[in-house]
């Protein structure tokens, strides 16, 4: 069964394995097959880009933005801001999670055990089906080390970490000040 992992970055930014939670399906894909129903943009297990461009939006709530956000690639969240994820994690699974298995709340629980340790923040890979993305190739033979914050300026993947509320602070200024279609 796929996991999804957290991991805690170090004082020294040097990103290490926290927590792997069972059953990845029950968190990205859940959260995205779950918000595009209660916002009603039309989605499915290849085309979630519709919902994705809501990401910063007033069409979406400061907890739905903060949970849709938490499940993008390169995401990482402050120790200070992980209350704030753990939060929104919550009240989502507390209004859409009947009856489905709580891994979202595996995911908060983590990220809370985590921010009760001296770190510098977590960040997660969605689906243990990919490759780890905070593990840095250091040759063609496959070897790897951890990706370091202050050192490393992209993920195995290629993409650059962003912290989560700075990132929403960002995209929701970009959405307020987007022209309309009626201009």
């Amino acid at each position: 069964m796929s996991r999804v992992n957290v991991y805690r970055i170090e004082p020294d930014g040097v990103v290490v394995p926290h927590a792997e939670i069972q059953n990845a399906l029950a968190g990205a894909a859940w959260i995205w097959n779950t918000l595009s129903k209660a916002v009603g943009v039309p989605c499915d297990m290849f085309a979630y880009e519709p919902l994705w461009r809501l990401f910063g939006s007033d069409r979406l709530t400061l907890h739905q933005n903060i949970v849709l956000g938490f499940t993008f690639d390169a995401v990482w969240v402050r120790k200070g801001n992980v209350p704030g994820l753990v939060a929104a994690l919550r009240e989502f699974f507390r209004e859409h999670g009947t009856g489905v298995v709580p891994t979202v709340m595996g995911i908060a629980a983590a990220c809370e055990q985590a921010a009760a340790m001296d770190i510098r923040g977590v960040c997660f890979n969605q689906t243990s089906v990919c490759e780890n993305p905070w593990r840095i190739r250091t040759n063609d033979d496959g070897e790897t080390r951890p990706f370091q914050f202050d050192k490393d300026t992209r993920d195995r993947n290629g993409k650059e970490p962003w912290e989560l509320f700075e990132g929403y602070g960002q995209a929701l200024r970009r959405a307020r000040t987007a022209p309309t279609s009626d201009a």
